[in-house]
C-alpha cells in the first residue's frame, strides 16, 4: 500500500475505527453530559440527611427514621424504579414512608441526574456491579 498523503486515508480509517468501537462500548459513568455532576449537587442538597454523603444510608437524619434509609450503593433496582421513588415517594411504592416525593420539588430531567449520580456512586463503590440496575429509557447510562 501507498504511503497516504499528509495521512488522510489513515485519518479516515482511524476515524472509522474509533466510530465503530464508541457506539460497541458500554457507556462510562464519567460520560453522561454532566448529568451526574448536576444529579451530584442535587443530592447534596436533598437526600444527604438521611442517605449520607455517600450514599450508604447514614445521614444525620437516618436514626429519626423509622426504617433506615437505603443504601445506594448496593441497590438493585433499576434506574426507572429509582425514578418513581424520587418522584413519588417511598409509601407510593410501597416501601419506607420516610422517603418523601419529590416530584413537586425537581424536574424530571433533574431526577434523571440523581439517579445517573447514583450509578457514580455504586461504580465508585462496587466497580463491577453498577451495571446491576441497569438504564431505562430517558436515563443516559
Amino acid at each position: 500500500m501507498k504511503r497516504a498523503r499528509a495521512g488522510i486515508p489513515m485519518s479516515a480509517s482511524l476515524a472509522a475505527v474509533i466510530v465503530s468501537l464508541s457506539l460497541s462500548a458500554p457507556a462510562r459513568a464519567d460520560s453522561d453530559d454532566g448529568a451526574s455532576a448536576r444529579g451530584r449537587a442535587l443530592f447534596e442538597t436533598y437526600c444527604v440527611l438521611c442517605h449520607g454523603t455517600a450514599g450508604k444510608g447514614d445521614g444525620r437524619a437516618a436514626s429519626l427514621q423509622k426504617v433506615r434509609p437505603s443504601d445506594l450503593t448496593v441497590s438493585p433496582r433499576s434506574d426507572e424504579y429509582k425514578l418513581q421513588i424520587i418522584s413519588n415517594g417511598g409509601a407510593a411504592m410501597s416501601r419506607s414512608e420516610g422517603m418523601p416525593p419529590w416530584k413537586t420539588v425537581l424536574t424530571r430531567e433533574q431526577m434523571t441526574d440523581v439517579v445517573a449520580y447514583l450509578r457514580v456512586m455504586a461504580e465508585r463503590e462496587h466497580p463491577r456491579s453498577a451495571a446491576v440496575g441497569g438504564s431505562s429509557p430517558g436515563v443516559k447510562p
